[in-house]
């Protein structure tokens, strides 16, 4: 009988603890805390932008427009890959709180169509 075989409840607790925690909360907090820090800058960058508009220095301007639509484009990039990682978390979590826990969360139906989504996003990557 193998380690899994034997120990299957403790490795599918530390496996999905392990991937939620690090695969998951840790990058996308640190990219919505960097995205805000972002997006601070460039609410800074426009307000600079317009002092410059006000003081007729209309090249310098620019430059910082088109550095802002970059930076607006990256965001947007960063917010669309939020969208689509924070739901698959919240499933992970609630699957991993109905078998560590033995909390009933969502019914057993509803259980199995989340077990297939989730293994269904494992064979995709």
């Amino acid at each position: 009988m193998s380690f899994i075989d034997r120990y299957s409840q403790v490795y599918f607790n530390v496996y999905y603890w392990f991937r939620v925690i690090f695969i998951h909360l840790i990058p996308c907090s640190a990219l919505v805390v960097l995205t805000a820090v972002l997006v601070n800058a460039m609410r800074r960058a426009q307000d600079r932008r317009q002092l410059l508009l006000k003081q007729n220095r209309r090249s310098e301007s620019r430059r910082l427009a088109e550095s802002n639509w970059t930076t607006l484009m990256l965001v947007a990039v960063v917010v669309v890959f939020l969208v689509v990682e924070l739901p698959l978390a919240v499933l992970f979590i609630i699957l991993i709180l109905n078998n560590t826990f033995d909390m009933e969360i969502v019914e057993k139906g509803s259980l199995v169509v989340m077990e297939i989504v989730e293994k269904g996003s494992l064979v995709a990557r």
